[in-house]
């Protein structure tokens, strides 16, 4: 029997047993504080709401991938009839213009420069361009370097 459908037959009764234990929680640890029946019946639903929200949480994810081998399966069929049915002619050019684009990328990868980063830190940092500096400073470093006597 497949995995999801064990799950989805075994839901209702992980419900119904998360909704029990939650009674039985209640029943035998004396310590807890003792909720009235209203409260004791929301927390066996909401305990029977988390199992089942779970459950089909999984069915979900489950079919979402069987769905996904299957598209993966039908790509492969249709791809390798395809590939069968192709020219071989044809075939034999597209091989020849793949590897001739190869053969010019590779052409151009050999003749391109290659930098690495070791060369690329020997170089000195360039010094920054001195900052302008603002008419109002250019005068009063004027006139103090002028004469005073004149």
């Amino acid at each position: 029997m497949p995995v999801n459908r064990l799950v989805a037959l075994l839901t209702p009764v992980f419900s119904a047993a998360a909704a029990i234990g939650t009674a039985y929680v209640r029943k035998h640890f004396p310590g807890l504080p003792v909720p009235s029946a209203g409260e004791l019946t929301g927390l066996e639903i909401t305990a029977a709401t988390a199992g089942a929200a779970s459950a089909l949480k999984w069915l979900h994810g489950h079919q979402k991938w069987e769905e996904r081998v299957d598209h993966a399966a039908l790509q492969v069929q249709m791809f390798g009839s395809a590939a069968q049915k192709a020219d071989p002619a044809y075939t034999q050019e597209v091989q020849k213009y793949v590897q001739g684009e190869i053969a010019a990328l590779e052409q151009r990868l050999a003749s391109a420069p290659i930098v690495t980063d070791a060369e690329e830190f020997a170089s000195p940092p360039t010094a920054p361009a001195a900052a302008p500096q603002a008419p109002a400073q250019v005068q009063q470093a004027s006139t103090a370097a002028a004469p005073q006597g004149s």
